[in-house]
């Protein structure tokens, strides 16, 4: 298309035809982490859009959320849900932060999702895993009737010859 009939600069329209999906897609989930270095971070993400394919994201890192002060916009594929990001100059104890959008086939961008802080030089601590140990449940083990003979010095009291004993060794007696 000419600009104008007398000049010589020309452009393209690039127009994709008829396109329904009027709604962005799903804000962008996602997780950062750090390795404990100064300079590396990674991140994964997923977003959706129930009327048409997610066709680019975008990522950012920041000192502050949101921020795209460390590393600007980065465009990758529809394909790509994840990134590290090497090479970086990260300052000791500063909390970082990494920005996604996703764009549909309608052109239209998601709210920006963000991700936790990454504290950089701080490695990554381990996942707990969690092991379960049997409470051991109180029992009692009968221990044999024994047949008592009162002292004639000593006070006699009614005992039917059951003797019970705990596992804390504490012996019961019953009545």
């Amino acid at each position: 298309m000419r600009v104008a009939s007398f000049s010589n600069t020309t452009f393209n329209v690039d127009y994709a035809g008829f396109v329904s999906d009027k709604t962005p897609p799903t804000k962008p989930a996602l997780t950062a982490s750090g390795d404990g270095a100064l300079t590396t971070l990674s991140a994964s993400w997923s977003s959706s859009d129930p009327e048409s394919p997610i066709t680019q994201y975008r990522y950012a890192i920041g000192a502050t959320p949101g921020a795209r002060n460390v590393v600007a916009w980065t465009y990758v594929s529809s394909a790509t849900t994840s990134m590290t990001r090497t090479g970086l100059n990260l300052a000791y104890g500063q909390p970082y932060y990494v920005t996604v959008g996703a764009r549909n086939e309608g052109g239209l961008w998601s709210d920006d999702g963000l991700s936790n802080g990454v504290i950089a030089g701080v490695a990554p601590s381990p996942t707990p895993t969690q092991t379960l140990t049997p409470t051991p449940t109180q029992t009692q083990t009968p221990i044999p009737a024994r047949t008592l003979t009162p002292s004639p010095n000593k006070k006699h009291f009614p005992w039917d010859g059951t003797l019970l004993r705990d596992t804390s060794q504490r012996y019961l007696w019953l009545r």
